[in-house]
């Protein structure tokens, strides 16, 4: 990838076969294909090199990518810049532009089947709701998300609330919260929330995906956790976690073609800390437990098959030896 990138959030565009990722240093959008080969894709005046790209989803349903886009408020008094940003994937057209409240911090976005967008407020702790048209509305507010116990002490997610989200595919969006380690649903018709009771804390918890199986795939810097639940996200086990490179600092996570699982290594502390950095990737990682499983279905069906051959040709040798019985 480009050096000084800095990219925060992707996305599988399987509609054009790449990955779509963002820059927190330049406030853009670029493609990058299976070999690795990063392409511009989006350069958009009004923010570009002015403010960051975080979030992004691809609404393939409507052919379109969205992109969270934030600037911090300046020491010297400036009022920061938060907005929703969404381009046709095709012509990279700009369909989409809104934007939201001057003293928040726009993290993540999701979309919901309808294509309302739904955007967290890492500071406030709040989630609006964009609808296609542009609307903007406070969608889930609850004191749920603030009556939290922080155990994350370092300055760098401290103050980071509500960050990752997807809609569950079941009338819901879940949502992690970083400084926490807690994970939500919210429900999509009324914005009522209830806290997901997990095994254990997630901590530093940032992007997540759902498949279609209703698995939940959360990572932070430090770990890849896979969540599953037999009550409709009223509790969740972790049943495995994936060890990452805490250096180079995971931010995102998705899926392609549901079946594959890749992280984004954005080295956010080299970039808070002003490193300067050429090198950025793209990672496909396996879950271990789901690997195990897989080769245990595959020795049993080989044995089934095996079994059946067997059956088979005890049968047909039967068959014959009757039939020559009564030929004689």
């Amino acid at each position: 990838m480009y050096p000084q990138l800095f990219p925060e959030g992707f996305d599988w565009d399987k509609e054009n076969q790449h990955f779509i990722v963002g820059s927190l240093q330049f406030g853009t959008l670029h493609t990058v294909s299976d070999a690795g080969v990063a392409d511009d894709f989006i350069t958009d005046k009004d923010y570009a090199g002015k403010a960051s790209v975080l979030g992004i989803t691809v609404d393939s349903k409507r052919s379109r990518v969205l992109a969270v886009i934030h600037r911090p408020a300046d020491p010297n008094g400036e009022l920061g810049f938060n907005a929703l940003a969404g381009y046709d994937l095709k012509s990279g057209k700009r369909v989409l532009f809104v934007e939201l409240d001057q003293n928040a911090v726009a993290n993540d976005v999701a979309v919901d089947p309808y294509g309302n967008a739904f955007v967290t407020n890492s500071a406030g702790n709040f989630i609006w709701k964009i609808t296609l048209d542009g609307h903007v509305s406070v969608f889930a507010k609850d004191p749920i998300f603030t009556s939290q116990d922080i155990i994350v002490e370092d300055d760098l997610v401290r103050f980071c609330g509500l960050n990752g989200i997807v809609y569950n595919k079941r009338g819901a969006l879940l949502v992690t919260q970083s400084n926490s380690g807690k994970l939500f649903e919210v429900d999509l018709h009324d914005g009522s929330v209830r806290l997901v009771q997990t095994s254990k804390a997630l901590p530093w918890a940032d992007g997540i995906t759902v498949r279609r199986d209703g698995v939940a795939l959360v990572v932070s810097h430090h770990t890849a956790w896979f969540l599953k639940t037999r009550d409709n996200w009223g509790e969740a086990t972790i049943v495995d976690e994936v060890p990452l490179n805490a250096s180079r600092f995971a931010t995102a996570i998705t899926l392609r073609e549901d079946d594959r699982t890749y992280v984004l290594n954005c080295y956010l502390r080299d970039s808070v800390n002003k490193i300067s950095r050429d090198v950025f990737s793209i990672e496909e990682i396996e879950f271990p437990k789901e690997a195990a499983g897989e080769s245990v279905w595959l020795i049993l069906l080989l044995v089934a098959g095996l079994l059946y051959v067997f059956f088979w040709r005890f049968q047909m040798q039967h068959f014959a030896k009757n039939l020559s019985k009564k030929r004689v």
